[in-house]
């Protein structure tokens, strides 16, 4: 395998990786997806390291109760130690307590910018762009 094909895999990975990370609630599985010094652009909403990434997606996944962050039409493009990507999202949240039996669930998009590091791949630039969505977003909140 050449490495282009390697690094794209790679790539890949570190984006299903974000997605599990936030299915499972495993917050410190986002270290393996974000450079320290990551901007996440959320809902417009600047995150300017990767400790405020992860606080902001506690804040809006920790408190609610099976999500599935589906994605796919994984576009990336490499040049030896950064790359772009993009791919398609479908998130899906189920509520609890008081918004049990509600649903939220978002159709988007990932943008990314990605540098190679010494431990591999990390983002360091993501946007998410909210094309659609269904349901209500007020059963997201903290634990």
């Amino acid at each position: 395998m050449n490495d282009l094909v390697a690094a794209k895999l790679e790539i890949v990975s570190v984006l299903n990786r974000y997605a599990t990370g936030c299915d499972t609630k495993e917050w410190d599985v986002l270290d393996t997806v974000f450079q320290e010094d990551a901007l996440g652009i959320y809902g417009g909403v600047e995150y300017r390291s990767r400790d405020e990434i992860k606080k902001y997606i506690r804040e809006r996944l920790g408190g609610v109760g099976t999500t599935q962050h589906l994605l796919s039409n994984y576009e990336v493009t490499v040049s030896e130690t950064v790359a772009s990507s993009a791919c398609r999202l479908r998130a899906w949240h189920q509520g609890i307590g008081e918004w049990s039996g509600t649903t939220y669930e978002a159709f988007a998009t990932y943008y990314d910018e990605l540098s190679l590091a010494p431990n591999g791949w990390r983002i360091c630039r993501r946007e998410l762009i909210i094309e659609a969505s269904l349901g209500t977003r007020d059963i997201l909140g903290p634990a």
